[in-house]
């Protein structure tokens, strides 16, 4: 039985988003001086066909910032174009976040995040190079799926500064520490995955409501989750509302505690490789809340 636990999150249904931007978003650091930081978002701008909202404390001045799952981009007030400041898909880019040019790539990494608001998987790592800087610029960010970037090295002639993340609003999802409202993904797997063979894959579904508190979602029909497996590539091999039929009708449920929803899926065979499973309530209104954990088909014997 595989077990992964994150921290509610909302999460687009195809890409992850990395540096959620609305107005009223904000992040508060804690850094290892003592001192604290913040990040802010405030109004829309709309400008070049696209919206841009103004960002204070996540680069070095004010920018007016837009976001999608690659890249976060800058409105450049002299030239009046988009430019990119940072990017989450692979490949260089050179950027000047940090108040001074620097390089930076990048990637994945399988260990998870732990910090004051929780722990979380497969975050994803930015290592800048100081290129023309001296003692200034940035070392490392690390950003989380629809929440945001949860930790930063700085450089400074003291030495590396840190902020962590102790405290996020991003939309409806407030994140600090003592909050303990959970949704998490268990998969039990048969004994061999054989590839090519048909899967039948059990799932379960857990949303825990903390402080004895309530969430209230409003559903569209009657369908209240859904599960899809992607490829190494990002491309979605299976869908497993694809073949269901749900009553058009609306609903709302208000959840406090724990609860639980089965799926069973029933997968054509899959080629050997590295799957990610994911599941989501189906929920209207905030980007809906998602988790996932990978799933391994080796190669036949």
């Amino acid at each position: 039985m595989k077990t992964l636990f994150l921290a509610l999150c909302s999460l687009p249904l195809l890409a992850a988003d990395l540096l959620p931007l609305a107005d009223g978003n904000q992040w508060t650091y804690r850094l290892n001086d003592g001192t604290s930081r913040s990040i802010t978002v405030g109004l829309p701008l709309s400008a070049g066909g696209h919206v841009y909202h103004r960002v204070n404390g996540y680069a070095a001045m004010p920018l007016w910032l837009r976001s999608d799952a690659t890249a976060v981009y800058f409105y450049d007030n002299d030239t009046g174009t988009d430019r990119e400041l940072v990017r989450f898909a692979s490949g260089p880019v050179t950027t000047p976040i940090s108040g001074c040019e620097q390089s930076a790539e990048a990637r994945r990494t399988d260990s998870a995040y732990v910090g004051a608001v929780g722990r979380f998987e497969n975050p994803l790592e930015i290592r800048y190079r100081p290129l023309a800087c001296r003692d200034v610029g940035f070392e490392t960010e690390t950003y989380l799926d629809n929440i945001g970037l949860a930790k930063r090295v700085e450089s400074s002639i003291a030495g590396p500064r840190t902020m962590e993340l102790i405290y996020a609003k991003v939309g409806a999802l407030t994140l600090e520490p003592g909050k303990k409202t959970t949704l998490s993904l268990a998969i039990e797997s048969p004994a061999a995955i054989l590839p090519g063979d048909l899967l039948d894959l059990k799932a379960s579904l857990r949303l825990t409501v903390a402080d004895f508190s309530a969430l209230r979602l409003r559903f569209s029909s009657s369908q209240r989750y859904d599960l899809a497996i992607r490829d190494a590539s990002g491309t979605v091999v299976y869908s497993w509302s694809a073949a269901m039929l749900f009553l058009q009708v609306t609903g709302t449920e208000v959840i406090s505690g724990t609860r639980t929803w089965p799926i069973e899926a029933r997968v054509p065979g899959l080629q050997p490789g590295n799957y990610q499973v994911e599941a989501w309530l189906t929920h209207e209104g905030e980007r809906q809340l998602t988790v996932a954990t990978p799933l391994l088909v080796p190669p036949a014997l």
